[in-house]
């Protein structure tokens, strides 16, 4: 009986030797995703309601907080750009190369915020921004600007024939942008020292992997001086969040 056993598991083996490899079937739902085209996905619900009326934008002269290089603006032509950026190195390559050209190993997303740059925060401030994507094979699928972990910006308006957000499909082999602007209120969690208005994307690639651009611009609240200032400091920076997909 042991010998017959092992005569068994040795044909087994042999068998399966002489077999090719077998591919991993791809899921089903990511297989219907890659044979769709990208399209919008619909923004969910703010998570902390904004504003829906008063000035959309800063008066002046507006003084700057802390900057020994300037003490004041003097009108909205002053104003400051900031332009982060968030690289994405897939896990596996999404473009196909021509020959001769530069091999791309990143997706680039910027969102540009221009504003009042580190002035003192206690009315509303109106911020430009920019939306980029760079040799980015997918879109950028949604925006959200406001006050971190604090109340969302009002008034959002896309320069475009009916103001609202365009569908944002990337170009592999180029640079492509949408621009609009924003009006974000003091947020009364926030009554002395630093603070960042955010915008924030999310970036889905069309192999399946996502990641999430996050834009800050500091401002520093002036709403209660009384108030003692709470720790912080003028961050400018891009954060994000990614997770592969398939």
């Amino acid at each position: 009986m042991k010998r017959l056993v092992l005569a068994l598991t040795l044909l087994t083996i042999s068998a399966c030797a002489k077999q090719p490899p077998q591919a991993i079937p791809m899921p089903a739902d990511a297989a219907i995703r890659a044979a769709q085209p990208a399209r919008a996905i619909p923004a969910p619900p703010q998570f902390m309601a904004a504003l829906t009326s008063g000035p959309t934008q800063e008066t002046y002269p507006l003084r700057i907080h802390g900057n020994p290089q300037k003490l004041v603006y003097m009108d909205r032509k002053e104003i400051v750009c900031v332009d982060p950026q968030a690289h994405w190195v897939p896990g596996n390559p999404v473009i196909p190369i021509p020959a001769g050209e530069p091999v791309v190993t990143t997706h680039v997303a910027h969102i540009q915020l221009c504003g009042p740059y580190m002035a003192e925060f206690n009315q509303p401030f109106r911020i430009d921004f920019t939306v980029k994507t760079f040799h980015l094979n997918g879109q950028i699928a949604d925006f959200f600007p406001g006050i971190l972990q604090g109340r969302a910006a009002r008034d959002v308006v896309w320069d475009t024939p009916n103001g609202q957000q365009p569908v944002m499909m990337g170009d592999p082999h180029g640079l492509k942008t949408w621009t609009g602007h924003f009006t974000v209120d003091p947020d009364p969690a926030y009554k002395h020292g630093w603070v960042s208005i955010t915008a924030s994307s999310a970036v889905l690639l069309s192999n399946g992997d996502s990641t999430r651009a996050n834009s800050h611009f500091p401002v520093f609240s002036v709403l209660d001086q009384t108030q003692p200032e709470e720790y912080g400091f003028p961050m400018v920076a891009s954060r994000r969040r990614g997770s592969p997909g398939w």
